[in-house]
């Protein structure tokens, strides 16, 4: 559903802009933690290896490792990043919320 093809040409549709809002969503979401290094995102989870994150749109993007899971940032009204959804291609899905309130 949600192959390489389909990732490299949604990819080149992501404007710079939205690749400097990064830093919004660096921060601890109670199991995991998603933090940026050389410009770009992971998602790390304990002692696992860090998940590179592609983007693929507003506050949407897809595990470079896994094309069957994405991971959308859900903000407040305000823009405030609260809580991030991991969501499976099968329609499984995981909320975390943001635990580091100093954003």
């Amino acid at each position: 559903m949600w192959g390489s093809a389909a990732r490299i040409q949604i990819r080149l549709r992501v404007s710079a802009p939205e690749c400097g809002k990064f830093t919004d969503y660096v921060g601890g979401y109670g199991p995991v933690s998603i933090v940026k290094q050389g410009g770009e995102l992971f998602l790390r989870r304990g002692r696992r290896p860090p998940l590179l994150l592609q983007p693929l749109g507003e506050d949407l993007f897809a595990i470079d490792a896994d094309s069957n899971q994405r991971i959308h940032f859900v903000r407040a009204s305000g823009g405030k990043v609260l809580a991030l959804e991991s969501l499976s291609a099968q329609g499984d899905s995981a909320r975390y919320v943001r635990v580091d309130a100093t954003r």
